[in-house]
């Protein structure tokens, strides 16, 4: 059996989505609502009536003879400090934390909506921001599967920050990844700050063909945006009748996790994602954070407006909450093992190592 390290690609066929309507978990339909700046579920479907309308409105522009122009209609980007990418994977660039508001409580309720028609929402906003129609289809597609599939952390609350990024000039769209160097078993690729997901999707990509021809392929990638799900691209490996192991780090920055017996924030969540295909009906799959959870998690209980469990996060002043705006304060996660964190905060160490220094990103 070949074995291949980077796990990046899009899944070439998605699980069966019904086409009836489904639930979409507040935390998704919180980006419509706020965006189109309506306090009822009128918003949304005004949203999903015209997604182009939508696309305009999110992302900050208008039409003229020229095309679309930006008009200043998003609020200030907030600060974010660019991230370096991940080994044999890409940077996830987990946000600090504290950057959007809870939604009014009063104005918050559940939406149903097709999974489609969310889907071709998310397409149009990214498209409306520069960039090209199979990118933009690429990272709603993404999107969308994780909320479908009730990985909500990694779903449309999302786009939230990728349309910021865009806004200020941390993520270009259309910028096409390219190779600095490879071997016959190794390559080096620039992501050029493009979608996480495009440039995930062209490097594992290389790395199939790699371990294919070679036996073995190890791709590192720079210049990353947020990658979204690790497991997607690692079931896609498995898949391919391959092995894979994925690393992925903030390049120092998007720090949430406080070391073992720590208080403060000083690592990032540093997930890894491995996969071994089988003959039964999925791959032996192992997709998960150093930290006691992602930090996308602790933003979905805030969006939703309920306590995280015991044991996730800290407050600023280290003392142990259930709160989420206690962690969008400057409070910190906690390193996976809990009363055995030291193993989670050795973990979240070598995947900084190995993700950081193997792709030059630090």
């Amino acid at each position: 059996m070949k074995s291949v390290a980077p796990a990046y690609t899009w899944a070439a066929t998605a699980p069966s989505r019904t086409e009836t309507a489904s639930s979409m978990d507040v935390g998704a339909t919180y980006l419509m609502a706020n965006r189109t700046r309506s306090s009822s579920s009128g918003g949304l479907d005004k949203a999903l009536s015209s997604p182009r309308r939508t696309a305009r409105r999110v992302a900050g522009t208008r039409d003229s003879k020229h095309g679309a122009k930006p008009t200043g209609a998003l609020p200030p980007p907030r600060p974010f400090r660019t991230h370096t990418t991940s080994v044999a994977a890409g940077s996830r660039g987990t946000p600090i934390g504290d950057e959007h508001p809870p939604p009014d409580r009063k104005d918050t309720c559940m939406w149903k909506v097709s999974p489609t028609r969310l889907e071709d929402v998310c397409t149009a906003i990214v498209r409306a921001t520069g960039a090209p129609g199979s990118d933009a289809r690429l990272v709603a597609e993404h999107l969308v599967e994780n909320d479908v599939i009730g990985h909500h952390s990694h779903g449309v609350i999302r786009l939230w920050d990728y349309i910021d990024w865009a806004h200020g000039g941390d993520l270009i769209p259309g910028a096409r990844p390219r190779v600095l160097g490879e071997t016959p078993t190794t390559a080096r690729v620039d992501g050029g700050w493009n979608f996480g997901q495009v440039v995930a999707t062209f490097a594992t990509g290389l790395a199939i063909e790699k371990a294919r021809t070679a036996g073995v392929g190890v791709v590192t990638i720079r210049r990353v945006k947020h990658i979204g799900r690790l497991g997607r691209y690692a079931e896609q490996v498995a898949g391919e009748g391959l092995v894979s192991m994925i690393f992925t780090n903030g390049g120092g920055h998007g720090i949430n996790q406080a070391p073992f017996r720590g208080t403060e924030r000083r690592l990032c969540s540093n997930p890894l994602a491995m996969s071994v295909p089988s003959r039964l009906a999925g791959p032996f799959l192992l997709d998960m954070a150093t930290s006691v959870a992602a930090e996308g998690k602790v933003r979905v209980y805030r969006a939703r407006g309920t306590p995280t469990p015991t044991g996730w996060i800290l407050d600023s002043d280290g003392n142990p909450t259930t709160d989420p705006e206690d962690f969008a304060r400057g409070g910190a996660l906690l390193p996976v093992g809990r009363e055995e964190g030291h193993k989670g905060s050795a973990l979240a160490f070598i995947v900084e190592l190995l993700a950081g220094l193997m792709s030059g990103g630090c």
